[in-house]
């Protein structure tokens, strides 16, 4: 107790020093100039502790605003509207506009020259600045998205919605209904930018020619479609080209379509999703899918997750397809074992009497490039001696899956060790401890 009330007494006098230090160091910058100079040249927020007269005095603040413009909000007000002080707040950083005085934020030329060097100085301007062509197009084209904090009148004007549109399709969003209405407008933004039909007239949503444009460019604006043309082969084609995923969107007539389920599967195999179930269960579209992608085999019709081309199509492409596989085909000799060539693990999702199957097992064992397939072999097999000494043939670290029976078998444990002295490690503790099997290590 002694001790703890010591060290709070050590922390108690080593916060009053510091509190006597800072209150010693203020009333240094509040009363020197030099020493305020100094303090707000290493860190311009230290202008809010020096003394009124040096907030208010020129030399004090623009050191402090060289350092950090954000210093400017710590000026007296006499200085807010110094055009040398806050240009070079601004020229720091733009955003401390929102500090000068209304007079210096309505200084016309004076915005002008700010604007093309800090282009967020526009969004601090005042409003009649925000409504002058001259200012808002000067900061639009540094900055497209700054015509969101334009005047309604600015929004609403051709030329400034093209500058800004120019510099940034997104600022299309931005612009007034009549200017979302002009089609060589919509149809120069959506080249650029095909989401921003999103924002365009409900009449130019419905125009063939805007809207093929947009969705060859962004597929995921087909939802913003109007429903005519979401009906139209052309328009979706043009979507799923882009993206296959743009099937989600369609109706049932286009969904239906082969043409276009091809085209988007091609694109995507996951678009097979969306497709009608006749699709689904199309040969020609699930061969396209699932030679593209073996988990597209999740989305074909039940009938042909029980066809064997197809299935094996996909498990060429990856072994995990095999689990999507019928029933039926996890039983089929040759499915499997094209999947676990692919890789091992598939003897997983293989049928149980496969798995059990000795003469199966060995095949896949020989075929598998991975040790671990043993794994997945059943549990008599993996206590089968025969089987066990062909997995380690082909793999001494096969042995780390074999039953302890097995791994205490000293044939199979020396067969083991003379390919890898490792493999001792997979060995019972009885074999480890053998001399005769030490004398292969």
């Amino acid at each position: 107790m002694k001790k703890n009330s010591e060290t709070k007494k050590g922390k108690n006098k080593l916060g009053l020093g510091r509190d006597k230090m800072k209150a010693k160091f203020i009333k240094k910058i509040t009363n020197n100039k030099k020493a305020a100079l100094r303090a707000v040249s290493k860190d311009g927020n230290l202008l809010q502790y020096v003394g009124d007269k040096f907030r208010m005095d020129i030399d004090v603040v623009s050191a402090a605003v060289s350092n950090d413009g954000f210093a400017l909000m710590y000026a007296r007000e006499c200085l807010l509207n110094n055009t040398k002080i806050v240009e070079i707040a601004v020229d720091n950083v733009g955003d401390t506009l929102e500090y000068a005085g209304d007079q210096i934020r309505g200084n016309k030329d004076f915005v002008l020259s700010m604007v093309s060097k800090k282009d967020s100085v526009f969004e601090f301007v005042s409003d009649n600045l925000k409504d002058d062509k001259d200012v808002t197009l000067a900061a639009v084209k540094q900055q497209g998205m700054l015509l969101n904090c334009a005047s309604r009148r600015m929004r609403n004007d051709y030329e400034v919605a093209t500058a800004a549109i120019r510099n940034d399709p997104c600022a299309f969003s931005c612009c007034s209904e009549a200017i979302r209405a002009r089609k060589e407008l919509v149809h120069e933004c959506v080249k650029n930018n095909g989401y921003m039909l999103r924002f365009a007239s409900p009449e130019l949503r419905d125009d063939k020619e805007v809207v093929l444009s947009a969705v060859a460019l962004d597929s995921d604006v087909f939802v913003h479609v109007s429903a005519r043309l979401r009906s139209d082969k052309d328009v979706a084609l043009a979507a799923v080209r882009h993206c296959g995923d743009a099937m989600r969107w369609m109706n049932d007539e286009m969904r239906d379509d082969k043409e276009v389920v091809l085209s988007a599967v091609s694109n995507n195999p996951s678009a097979l999703a969306y497709a009608s179930e006749r699709l689904r269960a199309d040969m020609d579209v699930a061969r396209v899918a699932v030679s593209n992608y073996f988990d597209a085999l999740r989305w074909v019709h039940d009938d042909l997750r029980d066809n064997k081309e197809i299935v094996l199509c996909a498990v060429a492409g990856g072994y995990c397809a095999l689990d999507l596989a019928s029933e039926r085909l996890r039983a089929d000799k040759e499915v499997v074992l094209a999947a676990v060539n692919k890789n091992g693990f598939a003897l997983q999702y293989a049928s149980d009497d496969l798995r059990d199957d000795e003469e199966f097992v060995i095949a896949a064992l020989l075929s598998s490039d991975s040790y671990c397939t043993l794994r997945f072999a059943s549990r008599r097999l993996r206590n089968n001696k025969k089987v066990i000494l062909k997995a380690i043939s082909k793999d001494w670290n096969s042995l780390h899956y074999a039953s302890y029976e097995m791994r205490n078998d000293k044939e199979v444990v020396i067969a083991a060790i003379t390919q890898n002295p490792d493999a001792i490690l997979y060995a019972s503790e009885n074999l480890k401890m053998d001399e005769e099997i030490r004398m292969y290590l």
